[in-house]
């Protein structure tokens, strides 16, 4: 294998936003490691890997919904591919609703329980696989949430 994850560990970071998703990235690439970015919409991920390449950090994009076991599955060996084997993985993802617990349906929040849990489930598993056999690595889950006062 001639990657360059040889010369540089390789974060996974999926959920990848504007906000904590990309802070996340851009500290990766400051700490020297190389980058894979993961989220559902690729246009604006690539965008965002043209900025930091140009900042000189080595970064690739990969679309995944992270909800599909067969995604998730096809992002890790594409990543194999292309990069090597993470060596730090981030789950970021999450779906967001602007509702208070009370006027929330059950489709919108097995929406968000599929994103929240069953992504993180997915993306999870498939790290500790490839990090089991080589005794190391890391996976990080990160949690954001949002609360509204209850007003009578």
């Amino acid at each position: 294998m001639t990657h360059e994850s040889q010369e540089k560990q390789l974060a996974l970071v999926c959920g990848v936003g504007p906000g904590l998703g990309l802070a996340l990235a851009r500290c990766f690439i400051d700490a020297g490691m190389q980058v894979a970015m993961a989220a559902r919409r690729q246009e604006q991920l690539q965008s965002w890997c043209t900025e930091l390449a140009q900042d000189g950090g080595q970064v690739r994009a990969y679309a995944c919904d992270v909800t599909s076991e067969e995604q998730v599955q096809g992002l890790y060996r594409q990543l194999q591919q292309d990069l090597g084997e993470p060596e730090l993985v981030v789950y970021n993802a999450g779906a967001f609703m602007h509702a208070r617990v009370a006027e929330i349906d059950l489709q919108d929040f097995e929406q968000c329980w599929r994103v929240g849990c069953l992504g993180g489930f997915l993306v999870g598993r498939e790290a500790a696989r490839q990090m089991q056999p080589r005794g190391s690595g890391t996976i990080i889950f990160t949690g954001a949430t949002a609360s509204l006062p209850t007003r009578n």
